[in-house]
């Protein structure tokens, strides 16, 4: 189960972070093209690029929770409905005192701590659930960090980062044919670069992988 569990964690997490990261050089040309130059002068692209960025703690959290509810009992999950509920008060309060100074960046923000409390804990169940029957200890940080993409591929994704914002900067703010085509080339090529990444610095994931997909049971952890 934690095998598994880490397996779809870091799948979503790799998808998420490529949105995350390559993303947000595009949130001013799709506002623009949408919406307008109203819309963009009026800092949406910034706030949808927040809003990318929050798909990373929003991924986790869903297949944390997804789990949780899966194998918890009645009274975990009692248990868990009331953890939330201060959670929830705690984020509403952060989040409308902040958003009076920040504005709306501070709601997405405090939605992200929201998101992490609760992945955090769903994993901390799941780890104890999973320690009880092998009888290893192993800590909800310590299940999340291996649900987390190696440091090579993140770095990879940061240099994507760098190169599709600077082919949004050669745009200077015109909607050239040209320009716009050479920058979804580049976040086109930035997707190749992604999976290319997974398959050098991911090799443990990739391997575990192919035997879900085929159907054999993935090798037991250490």
């Amino acid at each position: 189960m934690e095998g598994t569990f880490v397996l779809a964690t870091k799948t979503s997490s790799m998808i998420a972070m490529l949105f995350s990261f390559v993303g947000p050089a595009y949130s001013r040309l799709f506002v623009k093209i949408m919406y307008g130059p109203e819309w963009e002068s009026a800092g949406v692209p910034f706030l949808l690029s927040m809003s990318l960025f929050y798909l990373q703690f929003i991924s986790v959290n869903g297949i944390a929770e997804g789990y949780f509810n899966a194998v918890a009992t009645s009274k975990a999950v009692r248990g868990y409905s009331m953890f939330t509920f201060i959670v929830m008060i705690l984020y509403m309060g952060f989040g409308t005192v902040f958003a009076v100074y920040y504005g709306p960046a501070a709601i997405i923000l405090a939605n992200a701590l929201n998101m992490i409390f609760r992945a955090v804990y769903c994993a901390r169940f799941i780890a104890r659930l999973n320690s009880k029957k092998t009888g290893q200890t192993r800590t909800a940080f310590v299940l999340l960090k291996e649900a987390t993409p190696t440091l090579g591929f993140f770095f990879t994704m940061a240099a994507l980062s760098s190169l599709t914002l600077g082919s949004e900067r050669l745009m200077k703010d015109e909607l050239h044919p040209m320009h716009v085509g050479l920058h979804l080339l580049a976040g086109f090529c930035s997707c190749i670069v992604a999976l290319a990444a997974i398959f050098r610095f991911e090799r443990n994931y990739v391997e575990q992988a192919r035997k879900v997909f085929r159907r054999e049971k993935p090798a037991k952890e250490d």
